[in-house]
């Protein structure tokens, strides 16, 4: 593909930080089975024990049994309200859980940077925000790599990962270029990623570091 470059336009800003999501902002799978709304949990021990989910899925990854641990860690006194079984039921739906309001923001933040940096040239992809991708896209974890962002080229869509680091618009960026190219991080792809920095898209210094053309 060749692209065009447009004009700059004032991007959408991205709600930061567990606060500022709600419980309506957690959309369940529906084989989860369990329903926030129904046990009237209150809002601070769903953001607590997503607050956890997030640090560890940053470092190492994370599942029921070790967001539980955080959560008794970081808020002993909130966790001692709840039983075992609760809040391991709690941290197991989060992790499965999607973020639609996010995904709503990164869907047009998608179509913003379609126009702006591949002058509207790729087809339409679902993007879709989860706290864990693994989970969400039924990906298997890679050598024990956490993934941030995903491509499913046949299925048009692309899955983030919620995280405090890296910033996600660069995930984003990313996996367009994956869109625009192919699945590989070949040199195709390098060379439609220097492009993108180049026409001031969001790419990560580090995305290109020690990377030869």
């Amino acid at each position: 593909m060749s692209y065009e470059s447009q004009g700059s336009t004032e991007l959408g800003v991205l709600p930061r930080g567990i606060e500022s999501i709600l419980i309506d902002d957690l959309c369940l799978t529906s084989d989860t089975g369990f329903k926030f709304r129904e046990r009237l949990l209150p809002t601070e021990l769903l953001r607590a024990s997503a607050e956890v989910a997030v640090e560890l899925m940053d470092c190492i990854g994370a599942d029921d049994v070790s967001v539980v641990e955080g959560l008794r860690q970081i808020h002993p006194e909130l966790a001692a309200e709840y039983a075992e079984s609760t809040l391991r039921e709690i941290a197991s739906s989060i992790l499965q859980a999607e973020l639609p309001g996010l995904s709503r923001h990164f869907q047009t933040l998608f179509d913003e940077f379609n126009v702006r940096y591949f002058a509207g040239k790729l087809p339409a992809y679902q993007v879709h925000v989860a706290f864990d991708l693994h989970r969400a896209a039924k990906e298997p974890v890679y050598r024990g790599v956490v993934i941030t962002g995903l491509i499913r080229l046949g299925q048009r869509r692309i899955y983030l990962r919620y995280t405090n680091s890296p910033p996600m618009e660069g995930t984003l960026i990313h996996e367009m270029a994956h869109a625009a190219t192919n699945d590989d991080h070949d040199e195709e792809w390098l060379k439609e990623m220097v492009r993108l920095k180049a026409a001031g898209a969001p790419v990560p210094d580090w995305e290109l570091e020690n990377q030869e053309l």
